[in-house]
């Protein structure tokens, strides 16, 4: 199709201009074997022998004079030999490809031989001089759709530096057991749980020792931004020429600028860690840094191992989901007195607001008039209507979230494997996702239920495990308050709930109220995240408790009279 070829031609073109204006001289340099290349890549998709119909004038005329000149870093050449293709045969064409193809080829086939040799050098030297090597693994390009995942995607190339200056890349397979690093020796990755799971699934040696500078850099500072690139741009000064979608595209047409691009993946990992090193001694994050390295084979195992669905459960109660989401939405319809979108907050907000006049307590940052879950909990009781919306929601989310979907990602042992970032979350604590099963409901009726189809495999047993009041004891420990080193640390350990609910309420701990008690449990669990009397308020609503802000305002000071050492020690 002579549009396609014009089409390729300026977008290679122009992909080369934005190289050849990169400071690099080695892209620059290499933008010339490139254009080259890219043209005899075009011109090899004709063969005589295929009947085509393809006039070359066309992809002339379809190329502006402007997009012509930005084609080539040999600019008067390829000018030439663009603006002469519609005199030239098409055998004139294919013998001038096969000529620049042959010459491409020969100086790669010198480019790798030097390649091999520097390598075979460089690692005897390293064996005996380097104790510390910077790997990173390259996948081919993860797309979810085809099945190509972090998990599953496969190795494409091996990239090593041993200084932070030199370093090399290796796309033969056979050629990657002879390079990875020496047993003795440290292996420093970005993301060390990505790498290590690749170089297993390549039947690689996995490194005894390593260093990971995503957990150095988590750990320095939670705040900004921890990719590789970025890192090397803020930290060291380092702007990468392409960005990785760019340098993807030269994979195939000029391995030799992708190899470059992993290459200094290599280096800046090698350089960060030469920075990270003695900062995280400085602030005396060295011992926490170890505890996050030694958790990274214990993720990468969990996540193997995955999780064993009841596969057939999840299809029952997907089954009765769906005729209670029916029967609900029946309901509400009947309390509105008319049909609307339940999944849009401007239709529930018309019906709320406008048709049945309830009050509107809440608005959006946008000014708008909310029907959040806070908004709504707000205003129960106004209308019978308004519990039913929320049981919907919570079924409504359960089903699409989890109970239809959990058994997509199943494999066929019926297990799924999300994915667990030990440091996703800035407060330290682990994400996930796909599936995001830390987000499973615990309370509800219905969130118990689905929590049943995760089932041990035969033989085994699941055990359910978890500290006591961590974060109360730690509380306790770093503000020394009396009543709270009494309550844990007495022969008999007191239910500190209790305890709190009696200072506050002052009254004996035998007469405090379950309300008293979960009011009491709220504020300890939340005080030590600053929790607000509005926040105190919000999460004791939906829990049946009515209290106004000002109770709330009421409760956090006498819980500061009770335990002052606590108020003390998050004061400063």
């Amino acid at each position: 199709d002579d549009k396609w070829i014009g089409k390729q031609i300026r977008k290679l073109g122009l992909l080369t201009d934005k190289i050849q204006s990169r400071k690099s001289n080695f892209y620059k340099k290499r933008a010339i074997i490139y254009n080259r290349a890219t043209l005899s890549r075009l011109f090899n998709l004709f063969s005589l022998e295929m009947p085509i119909g393809f006039d070359v004038r066309n992809v002339r005329n379809d190329l502006s004079s402007n997009e012509i000149n930005t084609l080539g870093c040999e600019q008067e050449n390829l000018k030439s030999e663009l603006q002469n293709l519609d005199v030239r045969k098409l055998n004139d064409c294919k013998e001038t490809t096969l000529q620049d193809r042959e010459h491409c080829e020969q100086e790669n086939r010198i480019d790798l031989q030097e390649s091999k040799e520097i390598r075979s050098k460089a690692k005897a030297s390293s064996i005996k001089a380097s104790k510390l090597v910077a790997l990173d693994t390259e996948t081919e390009r993860f797309n979810p759709k085809g099945g190509v995942t972090e998990k599953t995607a496969k190795m494409v190339g091996l990239s090593l530096s041993y200084d932070g200056e030199q370093a090399d890349y290796e796309t033969d397979p056979k050629a990657w057991p002879l390079l990875v690093p020496e047993p003795e020796q440290t292996v420093i990755f970005h993301n060390a749980k990505f790498d290590l799971g690749v170089l297993n699934r390549a039947n690689l040696p996995i490194p005894k020792y390593f260093e990971d500078t995503l957990i150095a850099a988590h750990l320095l500072d939670e705040n900004s931004e921890h990719g590789l690139k970025s890192l090397a741009k803020n930290l060291l000064g380092i702007d990468q020429p392409l960005t990785f979608e760019e340098a993807d595209k030269m994979r195939f047409l000029d391995p030799e600028v992708f190899s470059e691009y992993a290459r200094n993946d290599a280096r800046f990992t090698f350089k960060l860690w030469q920075k990270f090193e003695p900062e995280l001694k400085q602030q005396n994050l060295d011992q926490v840094y170890k505890m996050e390295k030694a958790l990274v084979p214990i993720v990468i195992k969990m996540e193997n191992v995955g999780m064993l669905l009841d596969t057939p459960m999840l299809t029952s109660l997907a089954d009765m989901i769906n005729k209670e989401i029916k029967l609900i939405q029946a309901e509400i319809y009947e309390h509105a007195g008319c049909k609307f979108d339940l999944n849009s907050p401007a239709k529930v907000a018309t019906i709320l607001y406008d048709k049945l006049n309830v009050p509107s307590n809440k608005a959006t940052n946008k000014g708008q008039r909310s029907t959040s879950k806070e908004a709504l909990d707000l205003i129960r009781g106004y209308h019978p209507s308004i519990d039913a919306i929320l049981r919907y929601r919570e079924i409504d989310k359960l089903a699409n979230t989890f109970i239809n979907v959990l058994p997509t990602f199943a494999d066929e042992q019926r297990r799924i494997h999300p994915s667990f970032k030990p440091l996703g979350a800035k407060t330290g604590r682990f994400s996930c996702a796909d599936p995001n099963v830390q987000q499973l409901p615990a309370s509800s009726e219905l969130g118990k239920k689905l929590r049943t189809a995760f089932i041990a495999g035969q033989g085994r047993k699941l055990v359910v495990a978890d500290y006591s009041q961590m974060e109360l004891r730690v509380l306790a420990h770093y503000s020394q308050d009396p009543l709270l080193l009494e309550a844990y640390c007495s022969e008999q350990e007191k239910d500190l709930h209790t305890l709190t609910a009696s200072k506050m309420f002052r009254k004996p701990e035998v007469e405090v109220s379950k309300q008293e008690r979960t009011i009491a449990k709220k504020i300890n669990f939340g005080i030590a995240y600053g929790i607000t009397p509005n926040g105190l308020f919000n999460s004791l609503r939906p829990s049946g408790i009515n209290v106004s802000e000002k109770d709330c305002e009421d409760f956090i000071k006498n819980y500061f009279s009770s335990y002052p050492k606590i108020g003390e020690f998050l004061a400063n």
